[in-house]
């Protein structure tokens, strides 16, 4: 990713640096003072603007092998993620993908498996060198 230099759209950071704050503040919002809170989060959003600009710019290459690599997701596959994500909270598997119907999740949790993937296939194909010795 470091490698692969290209402008980010600042509206895809945007969202991603939001989605951040969001659980942060989620998570934070109960344990700390309101003001307090909002001053951190001023900061953390100046703080991880570059980790966001990362994120979205490790997401675009992904999507863009999974084009190439023609990377799709199965319903099987889906159904599988489905089921592993619902033994490891304790639920039924019905319940859960009930669940992720009702709320839209589930392209989303599609797009996520492609992308896991197309990260999969890139280790897979990885070739590490050890650097130079001095």
């Amino acid at each position: 990713v470091a490698l692969a230099q290209f402008d980010v759209p600042p509206g895809l950071t945007h969202r991603r640096l939001s989605q951040r704050l969001e659980m942060a503040h989620q998570q934070l919002a109960k344990m700390m003072p309101h003001e307090e809170l909002h001053s951190r989060m001023a900061q953390w959003e100046e703080d991880w603007r570059p980790d966001a600009e990362r994120e979205v710019r490790e997401s675009l290459l992904l999507e863009a092998i999974a084009d190439q690599e023609k990377i799709e997701v199965s319903d099987d596959e889906v159904s599988a993620r489905i089921a592993e994500m619902a033994r490891d909270q304790g639920r039924a598997a019905d319940r859960l993908r009930k669940q992720y119907e009702e709320k839209g999740l589930l392209a989303n949790l599609r797009a996520r498996l492609r992308v896991d993937q197309a990260l999969d296939r890139v280790l897979a194909l990885a070739k590490v060198a050890e650097p130079p010795r001095a």
